[in-house]
C-alpha cells in the first residue's frame, strides 16, 4: 500500500482530512487485503504507543471487553508491547465472556456507575438504536423547543426521527424512556478515564461508530485524553482470519451463536438480528438467551426489567415459543398499527406537538407545525 494511502489515517483532526476519510472507506477500503490491514493496525498502535512516549503521558491501557475484536486489539499490542495492561467494564457479561475473561490475569475490573436495573428505572430502555433513541429522548425530556428538537423532525440538518418511531413520542401509549447512555453508566469509569486507550471499535458496528471515525480517525485526542483505534477498518471476516491465524482464544458464546458479545440485555440493533433469524442466518440474542439461558431470559424479560414491554413496541419479534411475549407483542402491534393509520396518524402527530408544547410551555407556530406535519405525511 503507498505512503499516500496510510497518510489519511493520520493523527491530525482537520475538517478537511473528513472527506479524505470517508472516500477511503467508500472507494478503497475493500482493496485492502488482510495483511495490509495487519500491517496499518500494528503501525497505528506503534505510533500511538510513540505519541504517549513523546507526550510523556502514562503507559497506555487496553480497553477490553472479552470479545473478539478487543481480543485481536489485545494481541496486536501485546505484539509491540507484552506489558501493556487491559481495563474491563464491570457491565451485563455473556456467562461465557464471564468465564473468559477469568482466565485473563492481566485485566482489571472497574465497577459501572450504576447497574441495569437502575439505568432502566431512572433513565430509559436502550432499543432501537443510540441515534434514535437520543432524539425520542430529547424530545420528551427537553424543556426548551430548541434547534435540537426541531432537527429531530427534520428542519434543521440532521437526521430527523424515522415515521415508523414516532409513537416512542406519544406519552399516552408509551409511559417509559428510552436511553442512548445505557454504555456511559455501565463502562463511563472506562470511558471517562484519562489513560490513553487503545480501543477494538470498528467502523462496520454502527452508523455512529462510522461517523465518529469519519470525523476522528484512528488516533485522536478526546476530551479525556488519547484514543487509539487500530482495527477500525476491519471486518467480521478480518477478526476472525486474524484469530485463526495466530490461533488466539475466545469465548464460547461464538460457537453458540452470538454475533456480538456486549451487554448481553441490550435492545440496540435487535432489529438487524431479527432480520437475520427471519432469513434463517443467524437466531437473535433474545432467541439465544430462551435456548441456552432461559432463567436470564426470564430475569430481563419480565423480572424488575421487563425489557418485553419496549421490545414488543419496537416491533422486534422473538421467534420462541413464549405465549406472554406473543401475545403482549401482538396486542401492541395492533395498537400502534391503528394509532399510524389514516385516520389516527394525523390527530396523534399533532398530539405528539401539543405534549411537547405543554412540556416547554412554548407555543409552535402554524407555520412550523405544518412544515414538520409535511415532513411526515
Amino acid at each position: 500500500m503507498s505512503k499516500s494511502s496510510l497518510d489519511i489515517f493520520d493523527l491530525k483532526i482537520l475538517k478537511s482530512e473528513q472527506n479524505s476519510r470517508k472516500d477511503f472507506l467508500i472507494n478503497k477500503e475493500k482493496e485492502l487485503t488482510f495483511e495490509e490491514k495487519e500491517k496499518i493496525a500494528l503501525s497505528r498502535i506503534k505510533s500511538f504507543l510513540k505519541q504517549c512516549q513523546s507526550s510523556n503521558t502514562e503507559k497506555p491501557i487496553i480497553a477490553f471487553s472479552g470479545g473478539k475484536d478487543s481480543c485481536v486489539v489485545r494481541h496486536l499490542v501485546h505484539r509491540i508491547d507484552p506489558n501493556i495492561k487491559s481495563l474491563t467494564a464491570a457491565e451485563l457479561f455473556h456467562p461465557e465472556i464471564a468465564k473468559f475473561l477469568k482466565t485473563i490475569d492481566d485485566t482489571t475490573f472497574v465497577k459501572p456507575y450504576h447497574d441495569f436495573e437502575w439505568i432502566v428505572n431512572n433513565v430509559g430502555y436502550p432499543v432501537l438504536s443510540k441515534e434514535v433513541a437520543e432524539k425520542i429522548n430529547n424530545v420528551r425530556t427537553s424543556k426548551t423547543l430548541g434547534n435540537w428538537t426541531l432537527a429531530c423532525f427534520g428542519l434543521k440538518k440532521s437526521r430527523k426521527i424515522p415515521k415508523s418511531k414516532l409513537h416512542f413520542l406519544d406519552e399516552t401509549l408509551i409511559d417509559y424512556k428510552l436511553t442512548d447512555k445505557c454504555c456511559f453508566y455501565l463502562k463511563g469509569k472506562i470511558k471517562t478515564n484519562k489513560t490513553p486507550q487503545i480501543n477494538g471499535t470498528t467502523v462496520f458496528e454502527s452508523q455512529l461508530r462510522r461517523t465518529n471515525w469519519l470525523k476522528n480517525g484512528c488516533i485522536f485526542e478526546s476530551v479525556y485524553g488519547l484514543r487509539c483505534r487500530p482495527i477500525s477498518l476491519w471486518r467480521d471476516e478480518d477478526i476472525w482470519k486474524y484469530i485463526k491465524k495466530y490461533n488466539i482464544p475466545y469465548s464460547k458464546a461464538y460457537d453458540m451463536g452470538w454475533l456480538r458479545t456486549g451487554c448481553i440485555a441490550c435492545g440496540f440493533g435487535l432489529s438487524f438480528e431479527q432480520k437475520l433469524s427471519e432469513k434463517g442466518i443467524a437466531k437473535s440474542r433474545y432467541e439465544l438467551l430462551y435456548e441456552h439461558y432461559p432463567s436470564l431470559y426470564k430475569k430481563y424479560m419480565y423480572g424488575k426489567i421487563n425489557m418485553y414491554k419496549p421490545l414488543a413496541d419496537a416491533g422486534i419479534k422473538i421467534n420462541v415459543p413464549d405465549e406472554r411475549y406473543q401475545e403482549y407483542f401482538n396486542k401492541r402491534q395492533r395498537l400502534i398499527e391503528e394509532w399510524y393509520s389514516d385516520k389516527n396518524f394525523l390527530n396523534n402527530l399533532n398530539k405528539i406537538l401539543d405534549q411537547i408544547e405543554n412540556r416547554t410551555n412554548t407555543k409552535i407556530d402554524q407555520k412550523t407545525r405544518s412544515k414538520i406535519i409535511k415532513e411526515y405525511i
